[in-house]
């Protein structure tokens, strides 16, 4: 087996936990969706998860990923209502839009810290490779200040991360108050007065 195809499982009242077997190179848009499993674990030869792969799954808190994945696809954990820690695989460059919008994630912190459970975080490392963040990555839908669902409180940004154009909406919430880039010396971002600035030439008001 090396594909699972798209809608494979779709709310098959799948629970407890789920190991994607070795042989599997992709997972389709929507395979999982809405199941009731709370553990997940993805190792060896998968390069691809499909959009919305693991939309729904309101019990799901644990998860392993493979540093083979380099993007988190659109949907991929939306309305994963009980994920409150995830650690992000270095290899991963893009977090696609809708993402992570409506989890408990109030943080993108240091994975190099203590863990502390609960501490609802996406916690990336000083090697992380992350270079965009779409916007409403971490909405439910897309953005606006009166329907905003984003609960980001406290991030931390790779001294990789760009902006494409002058996008402000995946941090833009109303929970928002610190924002920390990593290497800072090295970074193309740059943060003052409740700006940010990418390559000195476009802005994006944060708040």
């Amino acid at each position: 087996l090396e594909t699972i195809g798209f809608g494979a499982f779709y709310s098959c009242c799948m629970d407890g936990s789920l190991d994607i077997p070795d042989s599997v190179k992709s997972i389709g848009d929507y395979a999982f969706a809405y199941n009731s499993f709370n553990r997940l674990y993805i190792d060896a030869a998968i390069e691809k998860i499909g959009d919305g792969a693991f939309e729904g799954c309101s019990k799901l808190k644990d998860i392993q990923l493979t540093e083979r994945i380099s993007e988190i696809s659109e949907r991929c954990f939306l309305n994963c209502k009980n994920l409150v820690n995830f650690v992000l695989p270095d290899n991963v460059e893009y977090i696609q839009k809708f993402a992570f919008g409506g989890t408990n994630i109030e943080k993108i912190s240091d994975k190099a810290n203590p863990f502390i459970e609960g501490n609802k975080a996406i916690l990336i490392s000083e090697n992380s490779k992350l270079m965009f963040i779409e916007n409403d990555a971490f909405e439910t839908e897309v953005w606006s200040i009166e329907t905003t669902t984003n609960k980001l409180s406290d991030i931390l940004l790779p001294k990789k991360l760009r902006l494409r154009e002058a996008s402000y909406n995946f941090t833009l919430g109303k929970e928002l108050t610190k924002i920390t880039i990593m290497n800072e010396e090295e970074t193309f971002l740059a943060f003052k007065d409740n700006m940010l600035y990418a390559n000195d030439t476009q802005k994006a008001r944060l708040i």
